[in-house]
């Protein structure tokens, strides 16, 4: 069995954890809650949802489909020591740039994918905003389209 769905959220939490050096390797799936401070700046990684991204007009039998994948990716940082939060706007966008540039690059990513697939980044939400916690989150959306063979499954 081969779960191509598995080896990309696998692939996303390894890759991060390699190319984010302020992150020092904590990358962490489906953790509940944001980590102790002594673990932070850290990466969280949830699983978010799959859905086939069109109706096929081919033959009912077929054995495979193009599917989307949507994991939450955050970006938490260390709590900052003032009220002025210096820097954490700054630190942010760097490390935004860094998840990023470290997925869309990732040629295992890319094969898991399969040649019709996809990465797209669609944008993100940080809680540098009024009525926010202003602690120095961001929330990145990506979209990952990849090849469901259903013979892997078995």
């Amino acid at each position: 069995m081969f779960d191509r769905r598995e080896q990309i959220l696998l692939r996303l939490k390894e890759r991060l954890a390699a190319t984010i050096p302020e992150v020092d390797g904590r990358v962490y799936r489906n953790r509940r809650g944001i980590p102790p401070p002594e673990k932070l700046p850290a990466i969280v990684v949830l699983d978010g949802s799959e859905r086939k991204r069109a109706p096929t007009t081919r033959h009912k039998s077929l054995s495979y489909a193009i599917y989307t994948l949507t994991p939450q990716i955050f970006i938490l940082l260390r709590l900052s020591e003032t009220i002025e939060n210096t820097g954490k706007g700054e630190e942010l966008s760097a490390m935004r740039a860094k998840v990023i540039a470290s997925l869309t690059s990732d040629e295992t990513l890319l094969g898991l994918l399969g040649e019709n697939g996809e990465i797209e980044y669609t944008g993100h939400d940080t809680d540098m905003a009024t009525g926010s916690a202003m602690q120095g989150e961001m929330f990145l959306r990506f979209t990952f389209a990849y090849l469901l063979s259903y013979g892997e499954l078995a």
